[in-house]
């Protein structure tokens, strides 16, 4: 049986929607974001609210955060080829 409410599919909505926010700043500024070169960073808000070396540190501090995007900040001319 679902118990999920509407309230908190709105919640879940509204963090999913605060999270491609902050995944679509940080791509769109990179060059800003140079300070954290080789380096992970946790943005919320269009600000980076984390930074470590290791992920795992970041996921565990943001754990409970569904809208928190944790990325890794590369050189802005790298090109990822599959």
């Amino acid at each position: 049986m679902v118990t999920s409410t509407v309230s908190e599919r709105e919640r879940l909505a509204a963090d999913m929607e605060a999270f491609g926010r902050n995944a679509r700043w940080a791509d769109a500024n990179l060059r800003l974001l140079q300070e954290y070169l080789d380096r992970f960073i946790a943005v919320d808000d269009g600000k980076v609210v984390g930074v470590a070396d290791d992920p795992k540190e970041l996921y565990l501090r943001f754990w409970d955060r569904r809208d928190v995007h944790i990325t890794w900040v590369g050189p802005p001319d790298l090109l990822w080829v599959l």
